[in-house]
Order: structure tokens, then C-alpha cells, then sequence
């Protein structure tokens, strides 16, 4: 497998997210993984993922919101998993660097 340089990789924003969650995003086939950093403030739309999303927060705090249970509040070195096809979204509380794994499951009933 080859070192990937990350500064080459193409910046995205994320489905859900507004311009101030672009980043370098690594996609493949069967996944996204994404180093973002959001500046505090920021905050997405309640959006969905066809596969299971794990992020990690590296650094800042956090607010997570996940449909059908409370806001969470997140700090460095916590991680979260959102399950495929359920309505989430996070807003930074602070200057925040995130880790995210979004896989591209199919989402069944």
C-alpha cells in the first residue's frame, strides 16, 4: 500500500455539512476518511449517512446530536459512533479537529 500525503488529497464537504467542514478527505469504494478542523461556532444541517460514521475528536469540545437521544457534549480523545441512516449532527463549541470514518454501507430496512 502507498504513503498517502495528505496535503494531496482533494478538499470535500461532507453531506449535511456547511462550507466550513471542508477538508482533505482519503475516499475509496467503501469508505471517506476525513481530518477536519472546524472553527467554533460552526455547526451542520441534521443529515444521514448510507453507512456507519466513527469519529474522533482531537481537539475542542463538541456538541453532538444524534435523533432520538440527548445533545452530548464531546472532548479530546472521546469518540462517537453514529449508526448508518440515522439523523445526526455536531456543532463546535470551540475551535475543534475531527477524525472522521464514514463507511458507504447500504442502508436496509
Amino acid at each position: 500500500m502507498p504513503i498517502i500525503d495528505v496535503s494531496t488529497l482533494p478538499t470535500v464537504i461532507p453531506p449535511g455539512a456547511p462550507p466550513e467542514f471542508a477538508s482533505p478527505a482519503l475516499e475509496t469504494d467503501d469508505f471517506v476518511l476525513a481530518i477536519t478542523e472546524i472553527p467554533a461556532g460552526a455547526s451542520g444541517d441534521m443529515h444521514t449517512h448510507p453507512g456507519d460514521q466513527v469519529e474522533w475528536l482531537w481537539k475542542g469540545r463538541g456538541r453532538i446530536t444524534v435523533e432520538g437521544d440527548e445533545p452530548f457534549e464531546v472532548e479530546p480523545g472521546q469518540v462517537w459512533h453514529v449508526p448508518a441512516g440515522v439523523r445526526h449532527t455536531g456543532e463546535a463549541l470551540t475551535d475543534c479537529t475531527v477524525v472522521a470514518l464514514i463507511l458507504k454501507g447500504k442502508v436496509t430496512s
